[in-house]
């Protein structure tokens, strides 16, 4: 019987992990490119395109399209600016992302902790523990973006503010 309950308890455990991620990941995917996109949008630059996962939105002219491409798997926010862009206004564009995940990573962990958790012990919340886990332990994940590496030819974010950096001491 202890075998059998210990087998039941993980795989509930299992199950919580696999939703969390399948849920967690996608979501701070968007929730990282989204604030790329959200300080591009209040700098004042201009998007061309936006890329989460499958799909991709682009401007065509006056009109937005959008199509799905079994080539993107992460995220990407593609932007222009009209003058020249300063190096400061960029690595805030940068770090907008990272900090996105932080903020949100934190803030769900905070609600689990002090609103849903104590319902679910009382029985009113049915949520997994395990899936709201992973839903914030992969959005601080994403966090790691600010560090500097490069994955299948493309920069991370702290690559890229490296290189800003590294170009600033030029100028």
């Amino acid at each position: 019987i202890e075998a059998l309950t210990f087998h039941i308890v993980m795989s509930g455990a299992l199950l919580g992990i696999a939703i969390g991620l399948a849920v967690g990941f996608p979501l701070a995917v968007a929730v990282h490119e989204g604030g790329h996109l959200l300080m591009v949008l209040c700098l004042g630059f201009h998007c061309r395109s936006y890329v989460l996962g499958p799909l991709e939105i682009s401007r065509g002219g006056v009109h937005w399209n959008r199509k799905w491409s079994l080539v993107h798997y992460g995220g990407l926010v593609h932007f222009e600016a009209d003058e020249e862009v300063s190096l400061r206004r960029f690595a805030v564009v940068l770090a907008a992302g990272p900090l996105a995940n932080l903020l949100v990573g934190v803030l769900i962990r905070y609600v689990w902790q002090i609103a849903l958790l104590p319902l679910m012990h009382r029985g009113h919340v049915t949520v997994g523990p395990m899936v709201v886990d992973m839903i914030a332990l992969m959005n601080l994940g994403m966090v790691c973006n600010i560090l500097p590496f490069v994955h299948r030819g493309r920069l991370s974010d702290g690559a890229q503010l490296l290189l800003l950096m590294k170009l600033a001491r030029k100028v």
